[in-house]
């Protein structure tokens, strides 16, 4: 979930096998134009995430704050469990990471 502060929201979610599906409120014509990489390496799956600043609504300016939350949904049976981080608390984007853009 991304948060800009201009009152939209958006949500991008990843598959392991690197499938991408995105919505911005509840829009699912939108797309985040997000250039994923997945790798699996034992017990261990990573993913990076790139999304251009143009599907956010643009760079943001210089002391911009904007929060993100990621949750990892794990499948029934699959010996994993579900988290997220700060917290697994999507309905409330107010509990999300902050983060703060400076351009130096």
């Amino acid at each position: 979930f991304v948060d800009t502060g201009d009152g939209a929201k958006r949500q991008i979610a990843v598959s392991p096998a690197g499938g991408v599906w995105d919505a911005k409120d509840g829009d699912l014509s939108w797309s985040s134009k997000a250039e994923v990489r997945t790798a699996f390496s034992g017990k261990k799956w990573e993913m990076e995430i790139a999304l251009p600043f143009e599907c956010l609504g643009g760079e943001p300016a210089n002391g911009a704050r904007w929060k993100m939350m990621v949750i990892r949904n794990a499948a029934k049976g699959s010996g994993l469990a579900s988290c997220g981080w700060p917290v697994a608390a999507h309905g409330d984007i107010g509990l999300a990471a902050t983060l703060e853009f400076s351009h130096l």
